[in-house]
């Protein structure tokens, strides 16, 4: 799936600085592994690890939204007590989607990232779609940081938003700076792509 945008007019606030640098996030509550819902369809959102939130009764602080072609995203920026949850919604119809949920701390850098996405995939042998789930949890908070990963396959099209009912597989990351600008550099790069119709 590529695409690409180009520079049309595009109403969008920004509230960050660009930062490599990574800031550590007491966190007191216990973590959490439920399967998200969709953030488009319910005000209230249940993140693996990061916990539950109700975004009704939070303050969105910044919006920006892009695509072309197939392929379309909503980014969208909640402020917290003394931290940030950012929400980016992608989704290509039938080929899949991507839901990325950063924790960020009060200067915005990057605690925790959890995706979710769903890519479909064309079976030759029976020429028939099946589709990929994967989540994926990175957290830079712990020292080392570590990266927890769980992966499913669903055969029906309506399948796709359920969570993945297995554990998470837990790693060490093995490349942590790395890892972080990767990051830091597809959230930045969502606040400044466009529409393009």
């Amino acid at each position: 799936m590529l695409w690409s945008c180009n520079s049309q007019p595009n109403t969008k606030t920004e509230n960050s600085e660009s930062t490599t640098q990574i800031q550590k996030v007491d966190s007191t509550t216990k973590p959490i592994e439920k399967p998200t819902q969709t953030i488009y369809k319910t005000d209230n959102l249940d993140i693996p690890i990061f916990g539950s939130f109700e975004l009704s009764k939070m303050k969105m602080d910044s919006l920006n939204e892009y695509g072309a072609g197939d392929c379309w995203g909503t980014i969208r920026r909640y402020s917290l007590p003394n931290a940030g949850l950012a929400i980016d919604s992608m989704t290509c119809g039938e080929y899949g989607f991507t839901y990325t949920y950063y924790h960020l701390s009060d200067k915005d850098f990057i605690q925790i990232v959890y995706t979710k996405k769903s890519e479909s995939i064309l079976d030759p042998e029976s020429n028939s779609y099946y589709y990929v789930q994967t989540e994926q949890v990175t957290d830079f908070n712990l020292e080392p940081a570590i990266l927890m990963t769980k992966t499913d396959t669903v055969t029906y099209f309506d399948q796709r938003e359920k969570g993945i009912d297995k554990e998470f597989i837990k790693e060490t990351l093995k490349d942590k700076q790395r890892t972080y600008e990767h990051f830091e550099m597809e959230y930045r790069g969502k606040w400044e792509r466009e529409l393009d119709y």
